[in-house]
């Protein structure tokens, strides 16, 4: 375990009981790291955790803020590999919106395996108190319902919580309303501030499966429809839905038994079944004879009392909630013989596509507690107000299918698809921010592909067509999963159904060609879809809210290697990440230098000779072999005695050293406190296909003496002015520094702010040096900057520029906000120097010489008095003779 581990693991101790105390198995982790090849630009807390995790510290460190703040167990989920425990960060056990923890646990040995922090730091904000609330959630509930000037039908009851919302330096109390609406229709979510009254933030939560002017507030959030009348009050809706509710409960109390029926369907769509790109939903009705299947209906429902047959089974149930009003279809005879246009057939449909997707989730594994979407989930076959377009409601967990254009649900990719959304909500229940938005779009379009696919002519009628019967057409051209050309950008944030460069739907297809595209590799190589589709299932375990397409492929690919770590499926994976530009090859990672032999102090002074070994960590999926090193020197001051050793092969994501320790001698000449500069080359066989013989070229620096960490802090909080060149200054002063920017010249700052991209941040040696470590940059659109610079963000000039001053005195930190709107604070900030080496006293050659004399007279000495009569005169005589030189000596 490294020292950075340990620390990491040490601190993180309050979190782990407490998770400890639901899950008494829970262990430390061994090794806790990532590949060094996720993007340097990351967008989300959930971006450095996937970097190296080290952001697992800042719980504890957040939790000595205030005794208010902690974190509590919202869902516990087991999947094949782990266990993982989904944490809701509160502040008075009040919950903060979006903010939270994911650690994950293998069930195979107990050790903590993955973990992602996304929760907040108020170190600096301002905290409404929970004491008083200014209002019921009743009345909120009428302000968000208010606010949306609702024009159709309530269509669940609503789900209202109190939360913390952050709003710029505060965190301001705030009813979450989550209301379903059939116009506005969607999923919506509005937080109802208590010190006003007012919806400060309003956003739809449900996904339609592609963008029309029907999506009203997607990507973004929703600002109040003016202008426009209520048809009816909060009240009136309620009671039409309590009326409605009711109704239903009356109607389910009848005796029933499970059996099995037949539905005649589209498996997986008319066009690929009959292998006809020309087939048109004007098409004469008799084409698409052929095309329909009689499938089994598994597990339906029949009514003991009247003998009637339900689509009603464990994994799926046809409902009607929302309009078109279209009752549920019932047989007589357990049979579903409907065709297109006729409610019995889209019913039918609906029922037998989804139980059949959740019975092949079964197979792969995720049954009993590892089951994904378990229950029956509500779908109403005929909904969205008729609109062409589909949806999952997150709120109410049911999926709702559109019949204009071609009826959605006649394509088994569009029901697959938005049962996607629901895998995706039901694994991750912080789900959302980030690259989310076109994540789950691109997901459910590989989803829906991947299962039509494994369909007769899915392998070879246009099988990079998603949307196959329901796009592609007059009304829309559906979506594809071979944009081999496009590229992720690290400074962007890809929301769903995204243009970018003229291309529509660009950010979903960004995300499923790589996963499609390494799906269809694999088989063809002869892997099984299941694998595949076990591993993108997998993957999305552990992560919770604001992640990025990084993040997601880094842990397809981690997951594909745990799971068939002697398949080709890690690799393959990889390479369509790393053509994507979401993740690369890497050159192996030196890390520090490990003393094997050196003086009293164990590190390397003047005049020593030093032994030392240099682990490499190898970051990439693929292994490294023939690895060799080679240790040199430009310089006369260091004899290389050991220059060359091997190492054993480096599979992925492996740190080993080399098998023999290099050694050389420093010169005695050099002052302490210098840096030592070697070259280091490595050489190496990275196992692609084809294999890469490479070579990384290191410099191994050290610094000559023992050093400590010098550290200087200020906990000042003061608040940055918004749009104002003039900004704040803070001053730190140092003492008991040395004079020079090693590796342990760090800055730590803690700013709150919106939209660090208005920033500018400098900062002011001693000697009047300036240095910029921030400059602004209107797109980057993240909030806040916690940690340290250089090795958490990278400055704007180099710290290089303070080499050589004086570093004690006054060191001054500048920042000012150089756009409108956003505001922020600085909570804290750090100056950690390195105090002056000290060496060890070593002999001068002189001193050595002397040394030696002494020991030839002692052993003179010792001869005369003990080996040729120790007891005569004559021999203590001489033996003090020869003993008074070195009394002298020692005297000078």
């Amino acid at each position: 375990m490294t020292l950075a581990t340990s620390v990491a693991l040490t601190l993180a101790a309050p979190l782990y009981a407490k998770l400890q105390t639901t899950e008494p198995s829970v262990r430390y982790a061994e090794e806790f790291s990532a590949p060094a090849y996720l993007p340097q630009a990351a967008k989300s807390s959930a971006g450095q955790a996937a970097k190296g995790f080290a952001v697992v510290t800042t719980l504890q460190q957040k939790q000595l803020l205030d005794s208010a703040l902690d974190y509590q167990v919202m869902a516990v989920k087991s999947s094949l590999l782990g266990k993982h425990y989904y944490l809701q960060q509160t502040y008075a056990g009040i919950p903060i919106v979006q903010q939270g923890a994911v650690a994950s646990f293998s069930h195979k040995n107990g050790a903590l395996y993955k973990m992602h922090d996304f929760s907040l730091s108020l170190s600096a904000l301002e905290i409404e108190s929970p004491s008083q609330k200014a209002f019921s959630e009743k009345l909120a509930v009428n302000k968000a319902w208010d606010y949306l000037v609702p024009q159709g039908e309530l269509l669940s009851l609503p789900k209202v919580e109190l939360v913390y919302l952050q709003k710029g330096k505060s965190l301001v109390l705030a009813y979450q309303v989550d209301l379903s609406l059939s116009e506005p229709m969607g999923a919506w979510r509005q937080y109802v501030a208590l010190s006003s009254g007012k919806v400060v933030r309003a956003l739809r939560l449900d996904r339609p499966h592609k963008a029309s002017s029907a999506t009203l507030g997607i990507g973004g959030k929703l600002t109040a429809r003016h202008g426009l009348s209520k048809r009816q009050s909060y009240a009136q809706a309620e009671l039409q839905l309590q009326t409605k509710m009711a109704q239903q409960r009356t109607a389910s109390t009848a005796t029933r038994a499970i059996v099995d029926g037949t539905g005649q369907v589209f498996d997986p769509d008319p066009r690929t079944t009959l292998n006809d790109a020309s087939l048109e939903d004007r098409s004469a009705s008799a084409l698409f004879d052929p095309a329909y299947q009689t499938r089994v209906l598994r597990d339906i429902t029949l009514d003991d009392v009247d003998g009637t047959f339900a689509l009603i089974g464990p994994y799926v149930q046809i409902i009607d909630f929302e309009a078109p009003t279209t009752r549920p279809t019932t047989t007589a005879d357990g049979n579903w013989v409907g065709k297109r246009g006729e409610a019995t057939f889209y019913d039918a449909m609906t029922y037998y596509h989804i139980d059949e997707n959740q019975r092949y989730l079964r197979d792969l594994g995720f049954t009993g507690d590892r089951a994904i979407q378990g229950g029956s989930i509500e779908v109403d076959a005929d909904a969205a107000n008729g609109d062409d377009n589909s949806y999952f409601n997150p709120i109410d967990n049911r999926l709702a299918f559109g019949h204009g254009g071609v009826p959605d649900n006649e394509d088994a990719d569009v029901i697959i698809h938005e049962y996607g959304h629901a895998i995706h909500m039901d694994i991750n229940p912080q789900w959302g921010g980030g690259d989310t938005g076109a994540i789950g779009e691109g997901f459910g379009d590989y989803w829906a592909a991947s299962y039509s696919l494994g369909k007769t002519n899915g392998a070879t009628f246009n099988p990079a067509w998603v949307f196959t019967w329901d796009g592609h057409n007059e009304y829309w051209p559906g979506r594809v999963l071979d944009r081999v050309d496009y590229r992720y950008d690290p400074t962007q944030t890809y929301e769903a159904h995204e243009m970018i460069d003229g291309q529509p739907d660009y950010s979903d297809e960004l995300w499923s060609t790589p996963i499609y595209q390494a799906m269809l590799e694999l088989v063809d190589a002869g892997v099984e879809r299941a694998e595949v589709d076990q591993i993108i299932i997998e993957a999305q375990f552990g992560l919770g809210y604001g992640i990025a397409m990084p993040d997601m492929a880094d842990s397809i690919v981690r997951t594909a290697y745990a799971l068939y770590p002697n398949g080709p499926h890690a690799q393959t994976f990889a390479k369509w990440f790393e053509q994507m530009n979401m993740l690369g090859t890497q050159a192996l990672a030196l890390e520090a230098v490990v003393y094997t032999e050196a003086g009293i102090n164990g590190v390397a002074d003047p005049g020593e000779t030093v032994s030392i070994k240099l682990p490499l960590t190898n970051p990439n999926i693929y292994s490294a072999t023939a690895v060799s090193g080679e240790l040199s020197s430009a310089a006369n001051t260091i004899a290389i005695l050991q220059d060359v050793s091997d190492y054993e092969n480096l599979s992925g994501f492996a740190t080993g050293s080399n098998i023999d320790d290099f050694q050389f001698k420093i010169n005695e000449g050099l002052a302490c406190g210098n840096d030592v500069s070697l070259s280091y080359a490595v050489n190496y066989e990275l196992a692609t296909d084809p294999a890469q013989p490479l070579t990384d070229n290191f410099t191994v620096t050290f610094n000559l003496g023992e050093r400590e960490l010098n550290s200087t802090a200020s906990s000042e909080s003061t608040a940055i002015p918004d749009n104002d060149p003039a900004g704040i200054r803070q001053t730190i002063t140092v003492s008991g520094a040395g004079t020079r920017v090693d590796d342990l010249f760090r800055i730590y700052l803690d700013i709150s702010h919106s939209y660090r991209g208005d920033l500018t941040i400098q900062l002011t040696s001693p000697e009047g040096t300036v240095v910029t470590l921030k400059s602004p940059d209107g797109d980057e659109a993240v909030a806040n900057i916690v940690g340290y610079f250089p090795t958490d963000f990278v400055p704007a000039e180099s710290l290089s520029a303070f080499d050589g001053q004086d570093l004690n005195g006054d060191w001054v930190l500048s920042i000012s906000d150089n756009a409108a709107d956003d505001v922020g604070t600085l909570n804290s900030w750090i100056i950690e120097t390195s105090t002056p080496s000290v060496c060890e006293d070593i002999p001068t050659r002189d001193d050595e010489r002397r040394d030696e004399a002494e020991k030839l007279l002692l052993g003179l000495a010792a001869i005369l008095l003990f080996g040729i009569g120790a007891g005569s005169a004559p021999a203590w005589v001489i033996g003090l003779l020869l003993l008074v030189p070195l009394r002298r000596r020692r005297r000078d």
